[in-house]
């Protein structure tokens, strides 16, 4: 018998989901990080440096970028952890992968 979900088994939704869930994640930092500026500002600190003439406060910047860019990858370990080992989703599988390998090497940009 297949499983209710057999629908997702698709290499395109796990490549929906591979992107979904790390900018949720995103979303989630911004509110819980930084609640007294826009998210146009958010966004400006995190592509740029915050503090260009302050070392210690543009490391301390780098940090939660990591942080942040981390936080955000691992919802889709867990997601993977779940299609995988739970589900048997092969093809969702191949496209999350996919997809995570890209954004971290996206994340690789941001971080150095």
């Amino acid at each position: 018998m297949k499983n209710t979900l057999h629908f997702l088994d698709r290499v395109w939704m796990g490549v929906m989901f591979g992107l979904v869930c790390p900018l949720l994640c995103f979303l989630l930092a911004f509110l819980m990080i930084d609640n007294e500026n826009s998210f146009s500002i958010f966004w400006y600190n995190f592509t740029h440096d915050a503090f260009p003439y302050d070392f210690e406060m543009n490391n301390a910047n780098n940090e939660l970028k990591k942080n942040i860019l981390i936080l955000s990858l691992l919802l889709n370990l867990v997601v993977f952890y779940i299609a995988y080992f739970s589900l048997k989703f092969d093809r969702f599988i191949k496209g999350l992968v996919f997809i995570t390998l890209f954004l971290v090497g996206l994340s690789y940009l941001f971080i150095y």
